[in-house]
């Protein structure tokens, strides 16, 4: 188990939210995929869209 910084920069930068990592491979990126992960995939899906 590793304690890791929540990965979604304006989350990050603005409150450093930190989790345990219990995955398998132990390589979580968000601390919540529902609200952290699920906004990096739109603001990704965005910029792409935007190009």
């Amino acid at each position: 188990m590793v304690v890791r910084r929540c990965s979604l920069p304006a989350l990050a930068a603005a409150s450093g939210w930190l989790f345990f990592d219990q995955s398998r491979n132990g390589r979580r990126r968000w601390c919540s995929d529902k609200k952290c992960g699920s906004n990096a995939r739109v603001r990704k899906f965005r910029a792409v869209r935007a190009d």
